[in-house]
């Protein structure tokens, strides 16, 4: 599966020479780019219909077509990673992106589900404002991205509560 942009208005990629440090609030009608990366496609298509309204959404199935994409453009207001993927997993990814451009990474931000790994324990540590359960309340992944893009990405929002 290919890298889908899936928003709506102006569809032009940028190659990724134009710089962006930091997130940026949405100004003049421009809509912030997410970047999605996840293995499960009906999670894709979910997070799609929910975000499309808000951000023009990026797609990749997997670690390495999210590679892919970021290798030809990086110009993204948020990433939202899956942790748990088969071959490069969301920390790995993470670990390119830092590899790639590290100023990429205070846009970074993680899905996950199911039974953690000490590994990703370790990881998520002092990452906690930066996680989305599964399932991930489509409200509450709205309002800390637009925390985020507000510049109060810093502060910990309201804690999604975990399903048992």
């Amino acid at each position: 599966m290919t890298a889908r942009n899936t928003g709506s208005g102006d569809e032009s990629a940028s190659n990724g020479n134009e710089r962006r440090s930091g997130l940026r609030p949405t100004t003049g009608g421009a809509r912030n780019r997410i970047l999605v990366v996840d293995d499960d496609p009906i999670v894709l298509r979910s997070v799609q219909r929910a975000m499309r309204a808000h951000f023009e959404v990026v797609l990749a199935e997997g670690a390495e077509e999210a590679l892919e994409v970021l290798r030809e453009d990086r110009d993204f207001d948020v990433f939202l990673l899956d942790l748990s993927m088969p071959g490069l997993d969301g920390i790995e990814l993470y670990e390119r992106v830092r590899e790639l451009d590290p100023e990429l990474l205070d846009r970074v931000f993680f899905c996950t589900g199911g039974t953690v790994t000490e590994r990703e324990k370790s990881f998520l540590d002092g990452r906690e404002s930066r996680v989305f359960w599964k399932p991930v309340d489509i409200q509450i992944l709205r309002t800390r991205l637009d925390d985020a893009l507000a510049g109060a990405c810093d502060t910990e929002p309201k804690r999604q509560r975990r399903s048992s």
